[in-house]
């Protein structure tokens, strides 16, 4: 886990869940922000950045009365490459998450995470890690993960919970994508969205937290666009619209003295940011470009 800089060279914390659908697509969800007060100080004072990765492959789905779906390994194996290429651009260290005590899925997960592990990524760490100590331990000691990879239940679960660590539900994005792109460089298609439903019950009320949706912005930037200079500046515009103490009412407590902004007023301020970092950097790249 990185105090700074995630494998993208962004300064951002992230947390994530990815999972691939019948289609061969995955739905990865990344969050990034920067020390802010009134927003979970000791996680983010210790950088607390957990990275978890998930695949819908059955999992605690299939049960012992179920058989094991004859695709259930590739899936597998295909989450298990996703995690520890992330783990390969940041920390190097990978833990897997199961039930093997109990499950036979979990028995199943576990052996073909160690075998994709030894086999291919010998030179990450690789911690295998029970549910519910998980659960405990993310909100214990958060600093202490990286990436995390699991199955979909456990992996729906433990982001929700992660989520907290970034104060609220409202601050995550996530992407639906297809399998990388042929040729390298080409566009990737993707769905993006926060990961939190349409919430009917507030709706035309501004209390909304936009965040998560342009965050969302950010992972089209990067991940469909390949645009990531243009990513980490919206991505460095919410970091800014928080350390401002602009928040919705939903990342309470506030800090002292401040009051909640309306959805419009978190969206302008992140706007307005934007806009600044793009006239320091207009100027920067002015100033470094020699006169003929």
């Amino acid at each position: 886990m990185q105090n700074a800089e995630s494998s993208s060279g962004c300064p951002h914390f992230s947390a994530s869940r990815q999972r691939r659908n019948r289609n061969g697509y995955c739905a990865i969800g990344l969050f990034g922000y920067r020390p802010s007060a009134g927003i979970c100080r000791h996680c983010l004072s210790t950088g607390a950045a957990a990275h978890p990765v998930c695949v819908n492959c059955g999992g605690a789905h299939a049960l012992a009365e179920c058989p094991i779906p004859a695709d259930t390994t590739p899936e597998i194996e295909r989450v298990v490459r996703v995690a520890a290429t992330l783990a390969r651009g940041r920390r190097r260290k990978l833990t897997s998450v199961d039930k093997a005590n109990v499950l036979t899925t979990s028995r199943l997960w576990r052996s073909v995470t160690t075998r994709i592990m030894r086999d291919e990524f010998p030179d990450i760490a690789l911690d295998h890690m029970l549910v519910d100590a998980c659960a405990m331990h993310l909100i214990r000691r958060p600093a202490d993960f990286d990436v995390i990879v699991t199955e979909n239940m456990f992996g729906d679960i433990l982001t929700d919970e992660a989520s907290m660590l970034a104060g609220s539900m409202g601050m995550l994005p996530s992407a639906s994508l297809g399998n990388a792109a042929t040729p390298p460089g080409a566009t990737r298609l993707g769905l993006y969205e926060p990961i939190h439903g349409s919430a009917p019950d507030i709706a035309g009320r501004g209390v909304a937290n936009p965040l998560g949706t342009i965050l969302s912005v950010a992972l089209l930037l990067r991940y469909s666009l390949g645009l990531e200079r243009e990513a980490c500046a919206v991505e460095q515009a919410v970091h800014e619209t928080i350390d401002a103490g602009i928040l919705s009412a939903d990342l309470a407590p506030l800090p002292p003295g401040a009051h909640a902004a309306s959805t419009r007023a978190v969206g302008d301020a992140v706007t307005e940011a934007l806009a600044r970092l793009s006239v320091i950097r207009a100027q920067a790249t002015s100033a470094a470009t020699p006169t003929a």
